[in-house]
């Protein structure tokens, strides 16, 4: 008989049962995630309610889990009241009727949003800046390339009545690939603007500050030489993965070091000034970001973006600097009446 209930202390080691057998069978997803991993990052946090994490059981045999929480800081969907969140599910790919399991996980997550008022429901994959839990679990891995076009578990979120918010493309540049332009218009970038990095240490907001507690983050800014009081003609942030620098604190643990392998930074979106486009600023603002990278990491270093398929001119941007499209998925969302 199909069951499902949320979260109890004892599941740990049954969520590492499930997750890694169904790493066996992807090759993207990580094999030989821990329990110690899943303490620190996800259970232990002071933001995670185990009412909003599910597991799925057939009689006594585990088959899959899904895990759901609530964001009160996201203004750009399409509510303005909470929105819950809901990560793709993990099922154990020797469960035969994984389509009414991922069903059964999915209404239980629904009821959940119910009772806490959560008026919209956006379902995430990828690495969406920001979202809580998913960049140390799923954010390094594609488990499933789960709601990719055209993959199974799409065809069920929307047969629920989730519909299509945006499609995002994810992007990855790997640092031995990359070749350095250059350009007459990059030399007299050079010669006349200057990049200013700067460490962002904290944020007024709490929420911001417990999403982004396991990356360093640096914003690059460009100034005209000789003038720095105004604003700048350019900017993007870097997005570094603190738990790839905690290897002392696992280094016990060899499974850990190849959850952490190779060492990933996310970009975020490169502005430039509208008047000073295509004069070679945002190529200089990117050159010198993957020279810092490289002066402390290996060339083996892999930098991620993710923009919406919208977003022509960063897409353009990315392909041009030898990124490769590695995946292309959805968010979908669903609206719903609290109970």
């Amino acid at each position: 008989m199909l069951t499902i209930r949320s979260f109890n202390n004892n599941d740990p080691p049954t969520v590492l049962k499930i997750w890694n057998e169904k790493a066996k069978s992807i090759a993207e997803m990580y094999f030989g995630l821990t329990i110690e991993i899943l303490e620190e990052q996800l259970f232990g946090s002071i933001l995670f309610d185990p009412k909003s994490f599910f597991l799925a059981f057939e009689d006594e045999k585990p088959l899959g889990f899904l895990h759901a929480t609530i964001s009160y800081n996201l203004n750009e969907l399409p509510a303005n009241n909470h929105i819950g969140l809901i990560f793709p599910p993990v099922i154990s790919p020797s469960v035969p009727n994984q389509e009414l399991v991922i069903q059964s996980l999915i209404k239980e997550a629904e009821k959940y949003f119910a009772k806490h008022n959560a008026t919209c429901l956006l379902v995430v994959n990828g690495a969406p800046d920001g979202f809580p839990f998913y960049d140390i679990l799923y954010g390094q891995s594609n488990p499933n390339g789960i709601l990719a076009n055209k993959s199974p578990l799409l065809s069920i979120f929307l047969s629920m009545q989730y519909k299509f918010l945006q499609e995002i493309k994810r992007f990855e540049l790997k640092l031995d690939d990359y070749v350095m332009p250059v350009s007459e218009k990059i030399h007299l970038t050079n010669q006349n603007y200057v990049v200013h990095r700067i460490p962002v240490w904290s944020t007024d907001n709490f929420w911001d500050a417990f999403c982004y507690r396991n990356f360093f983050s640096t914003e690059w800014n460009v100034f005209p030489k000789n003038d720095y009081s105004g604003r700048p003609v350019a900017g993007a942030v870097l997005h570094e993965m603190m738990s790839q620098r905690s290897v002392a604190f696992f280094k016990n643990n060899l499974s850990f070091k190849r959850f952490i392998q190779p060492q990933r930074f996310l970009l975020s979106n490169i502005a430039v000034e509208n008047n000073l486009l295509r004069n070679g600023i945002g190529s200089f603002l990117f050159s010198t970001v993957v020279r810092d990278i490289l002066e402390n990491n290996s060339s083996s270093t892999i930098i991620e973006s993710v923009t919406s398929q919208d977003n022509e001119r960063m897409i353009a941007f990315l392909l041009r600097h030898s990124f490769k499209e590695i995946l292309s998925f959805h968010l979908l969302w669903k609206t719903i009446t609290p109970s």
